[in-house]
């Protein structure tokens, strides 16, 4: 393609104008946030000497990574693309903006205007052992609409996006001339990233997606507010997760051509997110079912027979495991307020959370306690425990605990909520006593029936 062609194009069409169009994905500006801050936190982990090229929304909270990239000392350059329109005209007094302070040490380069580049975004990374290309298009006015992005590790395509922000660069007397010049060498760059690079790209981007989830602690939501705008926004949330983490492993995978064992991995870890996704849908389906429920409530029949029922269809994972899994039930159980198939589904949740958390050759039992017109129903573990300062969030919905660090073991954080909203429909309570690496108690309280 000529350079005049390149010239007429927006950065992003330029993307699908090449021989082989770059993929493009759809995505809220949230996830390609935490994409691009994952990329820089990425390049500083490994230590990767880099040149970076970007453009980002005003106040992207990528731009403090970048300075303290910048100031690990292997960041060799920072060009901070901007409009032209956004250009000094003379030496301005007043202090400058938290942007403004923010990018002074890097190299400031102005693009002419367009209609495209006002919502077109991007991050471009160029190194002798990593680079990469993130090239972002906003699909309304709206900043916090959805993006497109178009992706590539590849150098050759990294070397045309250059190219054309390049020629777009309006030349000042502060313009570096090294911006202006083909300085990027072909040959000094990767021709397929590194297997292990990639790992720590994958993994860095999962573990920034957990820990902003952690993050989300906001409201203790009681039983009327399970379908509030808090719910659907921390759904809305964690879908989004779920299709920057599968994204992120297809884009991996695309660049892995002829690496057999490698794309097996990123293909058991699309998977293993194809599954959460399953698992979530299927919660959020029972969450939708206790919220339509009738008030007129069917106690329960033989928690005699019901307790040991559902203990014995987890004995062969706690067998697997190598757990101890039992009950303790006193004589002459009371009928209580719920119904059976939600008893069932309620012990499903915690036996299930206990088993997970509990390491080989530990304990999980089901215990049963009367106390005048209510029964307490206990289940405890020896498993991982959970700190004092998350026990007051453990049942919000999709919310994981700071000792929840394996990823297989991470679910979808609906379980706790939905045994929390069946309890306290039927009258009851649940509470949980626990103790980091000593385990966990979680008890629910039901009226007994009349």
């Amino acid at each position: 393609m000529s350079s005049s062609n390149i010239s007429q194009l927006s950065l992003f069409q330029l993307t699908q104008s090449l021989e082989t169009p770059l993929p493009v994905l759809t995505m809220s500006l949230t996830s390609f946030q935490s994409l691009a801050k994952t990329w820089i936190g990425f390049l500083k982990n490994e230590k990767l000497k880099s040149e970076i090229w970007f453009k980002l929304p005003e106040e992207n909270l990528t731009i403090t990574q970048l300075s303290d990239f910048m100031r690990s000392g292997y960041c060799e350059k920072v060009y901070y693309c901007q409009p032209e329109e956004v250009m000094p005209l003379e030496p301005k007094l007043s202090k400058p903006s938290l942007m403004a302070q923010k990018t002074r040490k890097f190299t400031s380069l102005y693009l002419s205007t367009s209609i495209h580049l006002q919502r077109e975004h991007f991050l471009v990374i160029v190194g002798t052992r990593f680079c990469g290309l993130l090239m972002a298009r906003q699909e309304t006015n709206s900043v916090f609409g959805p993006l497109k992005l178009a992706y590539s590790l590849e150098p050759q395509v990294i070397e045309s996006i250059l190219l054309g922000i390049q020629q777009r660069i309006v030349i000042t007397d502060t313009t570096p001339t090294e911006a202006l010049n083909n300085h990027f060498i072909l040959e000094s760059m990767p021709k397929l990233p590194e297997a292990a690079l990639l790992d720590s790209l994958l993994r860095g981007q999962i573990i920034a997606n957990e820990a902003e989830q952690a993050n989300q602690k906001a409201v203790n939501m009681s039983s009327t507010e399970l379908i509030s705008p808090v719910f659907f926004q921390n759904l809305v949330q964690e879908m989004s997760f779920l299709q920057t983490n599968m994204k992120t492993a297809l884009l991996l995978l695309e660049s892995m051509q002829g690496k057999r064992e490698q794309r097996e991995r990123y293909l058991e870890f699309v998977q293993r997110e194809c599954n959460r996704q399953n698992l979530l849908v299927t919660a959020l389906q029972e969450l939708v079912e206790i919220n339509g429920y009738e008030s007129n409530f069917l106690p329960s029949r033989h928690l005699e027979d019901l307790i040991p029922a559902i203990v014995s269809t987890y004995q062969p994972l706690a067998k697997e495991r190598n757990i101890i899994l039992g009950y303790t039930l006193p004589p002459e159980l009371p009928v209580v307020t719920c119904p059976d198939n939600w008893l069932q589904r309620i012990l499903h949740h915690l036996l299930e959370n206990s088993l997970k958390f509990t390491p080989e050759n530990g304990q999980v039992q089901v215990m049963c306690q009367p106390k005048l017109d209510w029964l307490d129903i206990s289940v405890k573990d020896t498993g991982v425990g959970v700190d004092l300062s998350d026990q007051p969030f453990i049942f919000n919905s999709f919310y994981r605990g700071r000792n929840n660090k394996d990823e297989e073991k991470n679910g979808v954080g609906l379980g706790l909520t939905a045994a929390m909203q069946m309890v306290e429909r039927t009258g009851g309570t649940i509470k949980i006593n626990s103790q980091p690496n000593k385990g966990t108690i979680i008890t629910i309280t039901l009226k007994v029936a009349e």
